[in-house]
This record gives C-alpha cells, sequence and structure tokens, in this order.
C-alpha cells in the first residue's frame, strides 16, 4: 500500500530507507530501531492528510474492492487533479461460513459490504465500482439468483454505479487490506463467578456480552446457510448490526462485559404513547421499551438476584439444533407481530389525523435503509397492492401462512422460556397479541362490570347492542351512571 501511494508521500525514498536497506541480497535480516521508526511513519502517513484526501461533493467516488481466503477489503477514492487519491479504507475478516463462499460469492459479499460501510458516501450519487473479478462485469444482468445472491442484488438497487474490470495488478490496496486478518482477543475476567449464592445461576447472566453477541452472529451464520424461508427472514437491519458487534474483535464489547443497562433515548417511547392514545396494542415496541426500563434498575437486579429465587431447572437439556430452529420461527412469527401493529397504528393514525397514506410505498421505502428494514417488507407491499383496504396484515394469506408454519416452534420456545425462567418479553406479548387477535369473544366483560362497580361507567349487553345500562352492584346509593367519561 505504501508503495502504491508513493507520490502522494513526501522524502518517500529517503524514509522508507532503512527498509529497503533490508532487501539487500548480501546482508541479514535485521529489524532495527530505524525500520521501526520508518514502518510507523509510512503507517500514520497513509491515515492521515499526507494520503488521505477529504470528500468532495462535486467529484466521483471510485469504489475499489477484493476478497482474499481470509478477509475482504476496500479504498474508497475520487478523483482529484493529483489522480485518484483515497477518502477512505475498509477491511473486514470473514467468518467461518463466508470463508466457505465460492470465489465469485466472497468478491461479491465484498462490494456489498463495502458499499453498505461507505453508505453514507455513496448514496445518493453515481460511482464506479472497480473489481478484479470479471464476471462481476455483468452483475446487472445475473440471470435467476437464489438465495444471497438475490438479496445482495436486491440491496444494490438503491444505488446508481457502473462496474468497472480492473487487473489483479492495479488492485493493489484493497487486495492488501483483504489480508489483514484479526485474531480473536477477547479476554474475560474469570474472577467473576457466576451463581456464587445458593440460587441456580441465571442463564443469561451466564452469557458475558461479548460471548452472547458472538453466539448471535455465529447462529446468524448458521441461519444463512438453511433453505426454508430464507428470503423473508433475512436482513433486517438490527440482526445485521448484531452480525457486526457479535464479531467485534478488540473494541467496545470487550469493556462492556457484564454491562445489563440499557440507554433509555426515546424512538420507542415516542411510538407507544400515542399508540395508546389512539388505542392499538403496539404490544411489541411497549415491551422493548418496559425491558429497557427494567435495565436501568440495575442496583435493584443485582440486589434481587441473591434473594428471588427462579426455577430449579435453568438449563435446556433437549437437542440443540432442533430448538435454534424453533427460535428461528418465533423470531420470524414475531417480526411479522410486529409490523402488522406498526401498520395498525399507522392505519388508525390516518383515521384520526386524516391524513393519505400509501402503505404499499411505506414499507417499500423503508426496505432500503430504515433501521425497521427487513426483506419481507417486499410482502407488505404486495399485501397492500392486492388489497389496499387490508385492515391488518396477519389477514393477507403469505403472512397467515407463515404464522401457521410457524406457530407450534413459537409456542414452544415461549413455554421453555418460561420452565427456564428466561424473559422473552417480545415472544411472548406477540403470541398473546396473536391469540388475543384470534379470539371472537375475549373476556372483557368482567372488566367492563369492574369498572362499573368502582366507576359506574356503565356497559353494552349482547342483547341491547347500543345501549349503555349501569347496574346497582351493591344494593346502595342511586343509579346513577356516567355518560361522558368515556376512558
Amino acid at each position: 500500500m505504501v508503495g502504491w501511494y508513493r507520490r502522494f508521500i513526501p522524502r518517500f525514498a529517503s524514509i522508507a530507507k532503512p527498509m529497503y536497506n533490508l532487501l539487500e541480497g548480501d546482508k541479514a535480516f535485521r529489524w532495527s530501531h530505524e525500520c521501526e521508526i520508518a514502518f510507523s511513519t509510512l503507517k500514520e502517513m497513509l491515515i492521515s492528510n499526507t494520503v488521505l484526501s477529504h470528500p468532495h461533493p462535486d467529484r466521483t467516488y471510485v469504489l475499489t474492492t477484493d476478497a482474499s481466503m481470509v478477509g475482504i477489503g476496500a479504498e474508497l477514492a475520487q478523483q482529484t487533479p493529483e489522480g485518484i487519491r483515497p477518502v477512505a479504507y475498509f477491511s473486514k475478516t470473514l467468518s467461518k461460513s463466508e470463508r466457505k463462499y465460492s470465489v465469485y460469492d466472497k468478491e461479491f459479499l465484498a462490494i456489498v459490504m463495502a458499499v453498505r460501510h461507505f453508505r453514507h458516501h455513496l448514496i445518493g450519487t453515481k460511482f464506479c465500482l472497480r473489481t478484479d473479478h470479471r464476471p462481476l462485469q455483468f452483475l446487472a444482468n445475473t440471470k435467476d439468483p437464489w438465495s444471497k445472491r438475490a438479496r445482495w442484488i436486491m440491496e444494490l438497487e438503491e444505488y446508481s454505479f457502473t462496474v468497472e474490470y480492473i487487473t489483479s495488478r492495479e488492485n493493489v490496496v484493497a487486495d492488501a487490506l483483504s489480508r489483514l486478518e484479526y485474531e480473536k482477543t477477547l479476554n474475560f475476567d474469570e474472577s467473576e463467578k457466576i451463581g456464587q449464592n445458593n440460587n441456580p445461576p441465571n442463564p443469561i447472566a451466564a452469557f458475558r456480552l461479548p460471548e452472547a453477541a458472538t453466539l448471535v452472529a455465529s447462529i446468524r451464520d448458521d441461519w444463512s446457510m438453511e433453505e426454508s424461508m430464507k428470503a423473508q427472514q433475512r436482513d433486517p437491519l438490527l440482526m445485521e448490526i448484531s452480525d457486526i458487534v457479535g464479531r467485534d474483535q478488540v473494541g467496545p464489547l470487550v469493556d462492556m462485559k457484564n454491562q445489563s443497562m440499557v440507554v433509555k433515548k426515546g424512538t420507542g417511547k415516542w411510538t407507544a404513547i400515542p399508540s395508546l392514545g389512539l388505542g392499538i396494542p403496539v404490544t411489541l415496541i411497549g415491551e422493548s421499551v418496559f425491558a429497557r426500563c427494567l435495565s436501568s434498575l440495575k442496583d435493584e437486579t443485582v440486589t434481587a438476584s441473591k434473594s428471588l429465587k427462579g426455577p430449579s431447572t435453568t438449563k435446556y437439556e433437549g437437542d440443540k439444533k432442533e430448538m435454534l430452529e424453533h427460535i428461528r420461527q418465533a423470531l420470524y412469527a414475531s417480526k411479522i407481530i410486529s409490523y402488522a401493529q406498526g401498520f395498525m397504528l399507522l392505519r388508525e393514525a390516518a383515521k384520526e389525523y386524516n391524513w393519505t397514506l400509501n402503505y404499499g410505498s411505506i414499507a417499500l421505502m423503508w426496505r432500503g435503509g430504515c433501521i425497521i428494514r427487513s426483506v419481507f417488507l417486499g410482502n407488505i407491499k404486495e399485501a397492500f397492492d392486492k388489497n389496499p383496504g387490508l385492515t391488518n396484515l396477519l389477514l393477507d394469506d403469505f403472512f397467515k401462512d407463515a404464522i401457521h408454519r410457524s406457530q407450534a416452534s413459537w409456542r414452544k420456545v415461549c413455554a421453555m422460556a418460561v420452565t427456564l425462567g428466561i424473559p422473552t418479553p417480545c415472544f411472548s406479548t406477540a403470541l398473546a397479541f396473536y391469540d388475543g387477535y384470534r379470539s371472537g369473544s375475549l373476556p372483557a366483560n368482567l372488566i367492563q362490570a369492574q369498572r362499573d362497580y368502582f366507576g359506574a361507567h356503565t356497559y353494552e349487553l349482547l342483547s341491547k347492542p347500543g345501549q349503555f345500562i349501569h347496574t346497582n352492584w351493591t344494593g346502595h346509593g342511586g343509579s346513577v351512571s356516567s355518560s361522558t367519561y368515556t376512558a
């Protein structure tokens, strides 16, 4: 890399001379203090404004990518009066499953990951994509793409770019970056023992955060290889982020360790509050907010963990692969419920505030870069295109069939979580919503009777619809009823 950029480095020959001396054939290879200074100086120059250029909005971006057996690399550059100058670099070590990809898929993955990384530079602009893998020149003309290739092509469709083939000799920087393999250096404090008191160990606390995140990333790798419902279950943004942070090598996850407190910022709360005002049960977002609130009571939960007992059995003894498949199905079903609730809220808000919303277009817009991005937002668009008056996504054939297929696994996961004492608020509330929504008659009559007893709020009889009455439940007092209080 340094040799490639030497034209931008003043006095390059003088700085690099100690290292070049090592290449003389009649001398023994001896790494001296002068060599270390030269190496460090050149390395610093690669990431300083000596080599790097500030991005200019009127210049065309050039993204060059490459893949090796161990990693992927990319260089983002722009054409300047001095020639093409780099703006930023990117490299990533391949996961265990990614190393099994074909050469074509590794090179394709390098493009996708680089575009994701530099999205804030590339979105909305036309750029040149350079690769030394000739078949990728015909990326846009791929016939019958399957599984991950189809998803990658769909992801790249929102960008405007041309593909240019370059030789390996011209692809020096990305090639070098793709060969940087990072070893795992996560060190955990083993002195902190889990479950030192008489209570059985908490299965959640048994996973330190870095370990749990890495486990999630590895499971996602396994899921990515599955064939069933692959196109619908992949690619929500937060799961993709889990992949990235789960493979963090030496960064903030190491310092987080047992930190289980989540900072509350407000987007979930901003959604939950109007849902209560509009009377729409957006229960998954609500439970997510409450889970974060619970996590903020760190001192209390630490104290409680020392005295409050849970179930005697906290370890799952069954088939791990089978349970992971049940969890995948439960995740899929719960995601569908969350989207269904979200669109229920939008529809009710449209009625309340006289909005005109195109629900199919909203789904398509979210599919790009929103935090709630998911591939099956395309299926949501199809559902609303087919039936613009659709009251709930669960009534669409695609989502109804998907829920029916996943339902048995979903129930097994929630039951097992309760048995083992593992909180799964979103899985559980999603299932409770589904069972409530599919019930033609709910036990709300008791609630109405209670409200009429303590507040004379009246109730409606099935035999007399539209007529609200009050019962003097105790035989004392008058027959006063509240006709204006409707809370």
